[in-house]
């Protein structure tokens, strides 16, 4: 089959432009280094698969094309589809990682310098990283000892006329007790920002993870293995 230039920017998909801009079009060859590093042998067992793999890739390799880069093709589209109908939602929202959504759902809150929030004493940098760019207080909450998730009996200690934001974390798969968290931010006018990383199945199967219409609600998850 004839082989169609791929995307100048990325080198996958199709463009006009016939040429790599960024790096190399990779080859069959390429996939065969990938191949001998991932799968490492020797013997004589070993270098026949490996020839029988080879004649197989060079043959694929003709009748085959490049694939469309995530972030540019319809892909994406269906992928968000995918998991609308995976989480009962509507309006997923792909982006470069789960950080990035972070970030956009603390700017649409309006956070502004000053403003405390409140985030578990155990999680990881990306949790906080925008509001501390931005000059907010961070507060600590403790956690729970056997889930090392917020502790909500806590986090209503820490809140003040200034707090604005929760950030409760589903620490490896383990959902947070959501209940009280979300009637305390009911009670205070508090928005809260599920941090998902661990959970994006979880938001699905857990019923201390499914949407709520007040107060606010963001979520932002991660669709790799953390």
């Amino acid at each position: 089959m004839e082989k169609k230039a791929s995307d100048f920017r990325y080198n996958t998909g199709e463009t006009k432009v016939p040429w790599a801009a960024v790096g190399e079009n990779y080859n069959a060859q390429d996939l065969m280094t990938i191949i001998r590093f991932m799968m490492k042998g020797k013997g004589e067992a070993y270098d026949e698969a490996l020839k029988t793999v080879e004649k197989d890739v060079l043959a694929l390799d003709k009748v085959s094309a490049p694939p469309a880069k995530l972030s540019l093709d319809v892909e994406v589209g269906k992928a968000e589809n995918m998991c609308d109908e995976y989480l009962h939602t509507t309006g997923s929202t792909f982006l470069t990682n789960c950080t990035a959504g972070f970030e956009i759902a603390c700017k649409y809150t309006g956070l502004k310098p000053g403003d405390e929030v409140i985030v578990p004493a155990i999680t990881f940098a990306a949790t906080m990283a925008y509001p501390l760019s931005i000059g907010c207080k961070l507060v600590f909450a403790d956690v729970d000892p056997l889930t090392l998730n917020m502790d909500p009996k806590d986090v209503e200690k820490k809140i003040t006329d200034k707090t604005k934001m929760i950030i409760p974390v589903h620490i490896g798969g383990y959902p947070v007790d959501m209940d009280p968290i979300m009637a305390l931010a009911k009670q205070h006018d508090i928005v809260v920002l599920e941090d998902a990383a661990h959970a994006f199945a979880i938001l699905a199967r857990s019923r201390s993870t499914r949407s709520r219409t007040s107060p606010p609600l963001a979520r932002a998850a991660s669709c790799v293995p953390t």
